[in-house]
C-alpha cells in the first residue's frame, strides 16, 4: 500500500510563535515583510523567510506586534499589517505621532480570517519616519498564528 502525505487532523493544533531578536526586513515608506527571526514554536514549521504557509485550511487569529526606533514628527505614521498571498495588507494598524517621537510601538491582533490550505500569510511594515531600524528587545516584536477552527 502506498500512502499519500500525512493529513492533519481536524482536532490537531497549528500554531506557531516567533519573536524578533531584533525582526529584520526593509524599512521605509512602502509595505515591506518583516521576518522574525527566533522561533518559539511552529507546530508544523510552516515559517520561512517571514513567510507563514498555512498547513491546513481553517479560521485563524493573527497577532504581531513591533518595537521601531525611528524619527517621527507630527502626524508621521509607522504602519503593521497583515498580507495575504502576497497583495498589500488587508488587516493593518498604524501609530500616528501626535509630536516628535524616537520610536513606535505597533500591534494588532485579528481574529477569525478564512484561510486555505497553501495560502500564504506575511506582516508588513512602513514607516513615514527617518533614521528606521527594529528594536533588538526580542519581547517587544512577535508574530503569532493559531488555528481556532474549521473552513
Amino acid at each position: 500500500r502506498i500512502s499519500g502525505p500525512a493529513q492533519i487532523a481536524a482536532s490537531e493544533s497549528v500554531s506557531a510563535l516567533y519573536t524578533g531578536a531584533p525582526a529584520t526586513g526593509t524599512f521605509n515608506s512602502s509595505f515591506n515583510t518583516v521576518t522574525y527571526g527566533t522561533k518559539v514554536k511552529d507546530s508544523h514549521n510552516s515559517y520561512s523567510g517571514g513567510v507563514y504557509t498555512i498547513p491546513t485550511s481553517g479560521v485563524y487569529d493573527i497577532s504581531a506586534q513591533l518595537l521601531t526606533l525611528t524619527t517621527l514628527t507630527a502626524n508621521q505614521i509607522v504602519q503593521l499589517g497583515v498580507s495575504i498571498n502576497g497583495a498589500a495588507p488587508t488587516y493593518k494598524t498604524y501609530y500616528n505621532a501626535t509630536a516628535s517621537t524616537s520610536n513606535a510601538l505597533v500591534s494588532f491582533n485579528v481574529q477569525s480570517i478564512p484561510l486555505l490550505a497553501g495560502t500564504t500569510v506575511a506582516i508588513q511594515a512602513l514607516t513615514e519616519g527617518t533614521t528606521n531600524s527594529f528594536s533588538s528587545t526580542a519581547g517587544n516584536s512577535y508574530f503569532s498564528i493559531t488555528r481556532t477552527g474549521q473552513y
